[in-house]
């Protein structure tokens, strides 16, 4: 009987660690997040006089498309290793889009690259070495007004 108690004992512990772990990386994959955000609020911030001259949709759907797209390729491998075991343990596809920010980034791909090739070249010039982690609305107001 203490054998067959031990046994239970073991496999719940088993299983429970293999579940806590099983969180853990999407935990990582968050704080991975968390620290290339910091590394971005680090940088001079962009602002209004390093865009004058673009056009606002294509400062708009740059800076955003941009901003997603630093934070993702700091985060790919914490991110793909968290999103590789979340698909062996859950097969909930929609959720995954609202989880991880690569999938979201694809739809946002396409509109960057209708993008005319020479604004998108400028505005990736401008934005070089600056922050895009700011208060996206004040600087959109800053560029209506500068225009």
């Amino acid at each position: 009987m203490k054998f067959a108690s031990l046994i239970v004992s073991a496999c719940t512990l088993l299983t429970s660690c293999s579940i806590s772990a099983g969180n853990n990386h999407y935990f990582d994959y968050e704080k991975k997040v968390e620290s290339c955000i910091e590394i971005e609020k680090k940088k001079p911030p962009i602002t209004a006089e390093n865009l004058i001259g673009l056009p606002i949709n294509t400062v708009t759907v740059a800076l955003y498309y941009l901003k997603e797209k630093r934070v993702v390729d700091c985060s790919a491998n914490e991110e793909i290793y968290s999103l590789s075991r979340q698909l062996i343990e859950d097969s909930d596809m929609q959720n995954l889009k609202h989880k991880y920010l690569s999938i979201g980034l694809v739809a946002r791909k396409s509109r960057f690259d209708m993008l005319p090739i020479q604004e998108r070249n400028i505005l990736t010039e401008a934005i070089k070495n600056k922050g895009l982690e700011v208060n996206m609305i004040e600087l959109f107001d800053a560029l209506g007004l500068s225009r």
